[in-house]
């Protein structure tokens, strides 16, 4: 009983190369961020950055006629391109972990 639930719970786990290349491709050439952590099914957290990034660049962008949103953006950027893919990460493994307690609990 038990190597079957290993055995289903290798198959059916999910892996965090996906939604981590994800962040990273989106948030590198196009600025979005949060496409990873949905694909994860952290949908919340994904709108949130999503949308939350969108607004913090709005920001920067009016920041940049007095000069201090030259330093800012990227430092917004930076900081959405190393959190984006951390959380991605974590959502895909708590969700394997639910997996994994769920087939073993069997």
């Amino acid at each position: 009983m038990a190597q079957d639930a290993t055995f289903q719970y290798e198959v059916l786990k999910k892996g965090s190369a996906g939604p981590v290349a994800l962040e990273l491709l989106g948030g590198f050439f196009f600025q979005t961020f949060g496409v990873g952590n949905l694909v994860a099914g952290n949908v919340g957290v994904g709108l949130a950055l999503l949308f939350g990034y969108w607004c913090a660049l709005f920001i920067n962008i009016l920041l940049t006629f007095v000069l201090i949103g030259f330093i800012t953006a990227p430092l917004t950027w930076v900081v959405f391109m190393i959190m984006s893919p951390m959380l991605a990460k974590g959502a895909v493994e708590r969700e394997n972990r639910k997996l994994y307690d769920r087939l073993h609990s069997e």
